[in-house]
């Protein structure tokens, strides 16, 4: 049996001296792929199960549910076409407003960026090195500063991005689209399907037996009791589902805490010190397989000096105090966690969930338990977020062109 044996290495050069090279390559190209602002994070596969356990679950308390009480919830998916145009209607202005938001690309504002820094020696001074936050100046910006909002606008991007409509998951679109479809199906089922239908039918009988007429008139408006009932149904299913916008709120704030921070000096600082020992641990491991009887070339130490040379710039960037980095990371991340642009990204989600939880409950409303208005207004939004993070996210065929998110 033939073994294939490796190239010898060149003239003038030991195996150690190969070796090392290699290893330093290999910490370079960790280091530069993990300081690469724009790749967009690995989908986690705890997320993925977590969203598809949550979306299961939430259909099957909708259908089981539905059951009990004697009605099928997918029979309310009437499909009326007047209806999904309806629905379509009511969910444009939140669509047009995430355009506002999301499409453009707002910069930051100059009042809170430190001046660049000089460009190192040899370097293209046309480089444009990114800019980093001033946490000074960023504390003491408050909520009513148009800087604060400048610069809340120029991270709802990247946040978004970080977030996405797949509850956090970077997935690809192939598998996002059917995801987005599930959870807003299963979502319309518990929601309005089992929740304001059920609580419609349950309050329209209590007033029939309170021997209330066939027409109420709300605000000098006849209304028909059932068409009364379903609106007291989806007030009630509001309030119930309030707190997920809640929810919602402190996912945006933690998200555009994290693209800030990812703007700080601390935070770029352990980013590198985690690179770097990475890389490290990497080509340690790496190194355990070299010869233990190679040595050095003939020149002695003289002809190994520029490996020496480019390991030592390596070791000096692995052995930098990463607990101390990490205790900075942690004193800057409790002020941009209070700071104005995290303040804002809470209240304004709060308001923007809750505003859209009250349309969606009107729009089921206006079409008369319909849930096919509600459901295609809610994949028109969702499906617009999912364009615009692609969008985002594509980069040319040649590697170049593509957004960097802060």
């Amino acid at each position: 049996m033939l073994l294939a044996r490796a190239a010898p290495p060149p003239a003038g050069c030991c195996r150690c001296c190969c070796a090392a090279r290699q290893r330093q390559r290999r910490r370079r190209g960790a280091a530069c792929a993990a300081q690469r602002d724009d790749a967009p994070p690995p989908a986690p596969p705890d997320a993925l199960v977590s969203s598809l356990t949550a979306i299961g679950l939430s259909g099957s308390v909708a259908v089981a549910g539905a059951a009990l009480l004697g009605y099928a919830p997918f029979s309310l998916f009437a499909a009326r076409p007047g209806d999904v145009a309806l629905g379509l209607r009511w969910a444009a202005p939140l669509v047009l407003l995430e355009a506002a938001l999301f499409a453009p690309r707002w910069p930051p504002p100059d009042s809170l960026l430190l001046p660049p820094p000089p460009p190192p020696p040899g370097a293209n001074a046309g480089g444009g090195a990114r800019r980093e936050l001033d946490l000074a100046a960023l504390g003491g910006a408050g909520l009513a500063s148009p800087a604060s909002w400048a610069l809340w606008l120029s991270t709802y991007r990247a946040a978004l991005l970080l977030r996405g409509p797949g509850d956090g998951a970077a997935l690809d679109a192939r598998a996002a689209v059917p995801l987005v479809v599930a959870r807003e199906t299963a979502k319309e089922l518990l929601q309005r399907g089992l929740v304001a239908t059920a609580a419609a039918r349950w309050l329209t009988d209590r007033f029939y037996e309170a021997g209330a007429d066939d027409v109420v008139h709300v605000a000098g408006l006849p209304l028909p009791l059932p068409e009364f009932g379903l609106c007291a149904g989806a007030l009630l299913a509001t309030a119930l589902f309030a707190p997920t916008a809640l929810i919602a709120a402190e996912e945006a704030a933690e998200a555009v805490g994290a693209a800030l921070l990812m703007q700080t000096e601390p935070g770029r600082a352990v980013r590198r010190a985690a690179a770097a020992a990475a890389a490290a641990a990497a080509a340690g491991g790496s190194g355990a397989g070299t010869p233990a009887g190679s040595q050095q070339p003939p020149g002695g130490a003289g002809a190994g000096a520029p490996a020496d040379a480019g390991e030592g710039g390596a070791e000096e960037e692995a052995e930098l105090p990463l607990d101390v980095a990490e205790y900075r990371l942690v004193k800057a991340s409790q002020l941009v966690s209070g700071s104005a642009p995290v303040r804002l990204a809470r209240g304004l989600t709060a308001a923007k969930e809750l505003g859209r939880l009250a349309l969606a409950n009107a729009t089921f409303v206006a079409a008369h338990g319909d849930l096919a208005a509600t459901l295609a207004g809610a994949l028109a939004a969702n499906g617009a977020m999912l364009l615009w993070g692609a969008a985002a996210r594509w980069r040319p065929p040649g590697g170049g062109g593509g957004v960097q998110e802060p």
